[in-house]
């Protein structure tokens, strides 16, 4: 073998080595977090625990996702603003669920179609926001301005994505770490509305009847986002190919006929 030839064979043998690294390196676990209260099917209980049975239909999914691709799933609930921080400071591998602004794709890689553009029909669920207040009250909304609020704030959940919108409306508004204490303050009368996502706020009314008395939706909502299961950009960075076949094979999962099934358990739990 001429001085040429053994040159090439060692390139080749250290491409092989190279690649086989790669392929040893790329991690096999996940850790995945997400909020510790329900939304509306997708997300089911509240708390600190992963229900073993009907845990939610995005918990479902991803699961199932991960088991197809032999991946070690960890999953771990926490209050929203907590998530983000966990998976933020590199303690979490990813989030779900999650809409995308441009805070979060700072640290937090989606599915997309071009920078800045998550691909829609990657995304687990769509869900709206809406203000809620007392039946008796004078608050109206037409969907450009929330009038007779007076000086009174408006209550909702930290870490939220639509607070940007309460702020670009010039609303004064205060952070609570739980939708129940958000209720709570609007029956007490500190504040005079709560904006939060629909299916959370209904879900907290059929909890406490005396909420779901007192307490009316106002129409239209606010607005309506894609909800994501994001990786942490540190984690996509360590793991590009790993991230992209979970996000194809979970759209596979979520178009088979063993999900079908497990969603249809789920369809009056469901938003229409």
């Amino acid at each position: 073998m001429n001085s040429a030839s053994r040159i090439a064979a060692a390139m080749l043998f250290c491409m092989v080595l190279l690649t086989a690294h790669s392929s040893l390196c790329e991690q096999k676990g996940m850790h995945l977090v997400f909020e510790n209260q329900p939304y509306a099917g997708y997300i089911c209980g509240d708390g600190y625990t992963v229900p073993k049975n009907r845990p939610g239909l995005a918990v479902e999914l991803i699961t199932m996702t991960a088991k197809r691709l032999g991946i070690a799933l960890s999953l771990e609930r926490m209050p929203w603003k907590r998530c983000l921080y966990t998976v933020r400071s590199g303690q979490a591998d990813g989030i779900f669920p999650v809409s995308q602004n441009r805070d979060r794709s700072r640290f937090l890689a989606f599915p997309s179609e071009a920078p800045g553009q998550p691909k829609t029909t990657m995304a687990l669920c769509n869900r709206s926001h809406s203000f809620f207040t007392l039946k008796q009250s004078r608050i109206s909304w037409d969907g450009m301005e929330l009038r007779n609020l007076g000086s009174a704030p408006v209550a909702t959940g930290t870490g939220y994505t639509f607070i940007h919108t309460l702020d670009s409306m010039g609303i004064r508004h205060v952070e609570f770490p739980t939708q129940s204490e958000c209720f709570e303050k609007l029956q007490q009368g500190l504040v005079g509305a709560v904006a939060t996502l629909d299916d959370m706020g209904q879900s907290v009314l059929a909890e406490h009847p005396e909420l779901l008395r007192n307490v009316v939706k106002l129409s239209p909502p606010i607005g309506s986002n894609h909800y994501y299961l994001a990786f942490s950009r540190n984690f996509v960075r360590h793991n590009p190919a790993l991230v992209q076949r979970f996000w194809k094979t979970m759209y596979a999962v979520a178009r088979s006929k063993e999900f079908s099934s497990i969603r249809n358990t789920y369809a009056a739990n469901l938003p229409h």
